[in-house]
């Protein structure tokens, strides 16, 4: 299986303002749907995902696969915590995610497309 880097994600108050934020910084609005937003300047991507005041901060990593569903398979064998189970985006993603022990999110993306 391949894996590389996808994303980063920053857990942000207000979506819509974090997005003219980072698009003041040269990002170009790529996705944006339910309080999740997918942003790319060059080859790097950034994810805003809102919270509200009660919510835990998280930051998570994101990584493209070229095989979810045998991905997601391993980690509940390994015994992993895996809150997205190769769920399907409107976008075409095919979406995998895990946390680990302190909360944080690493998800696993592949194109349908």
């Amino acid at each position: 299986m391949e894996h590389k880097l996808s994303h980063f994600m920053l857990s942000v108050k207000d979506v819509k303002k974090a997005i003219e934020f980072y698009k003041t910084l040269g990002f170009e609005l790529e996705y944006e749907k339910d309080g999740w937003a997918e942003l790319k300047w060059g080859n790097m991507e950034l994810a805003l995902k809102s919270i509200d005041a009660d919510d835990q901060v998280t930051s998570g990593v994101g990584f493209h696969t070229d095989d979810c569903k045998a991905l997601t398979e391993k980690f509940k064998q390994q015994g992993l915590t895996v809150t997205k189970d190769c769920e399907v985006r409107s976008d075409g993603i095919v979406l995998s995610q895990v946390v680990d022990p302190d909360g944080n999110v690493v998800w696993f993306a592949q194109s349908t497309k």
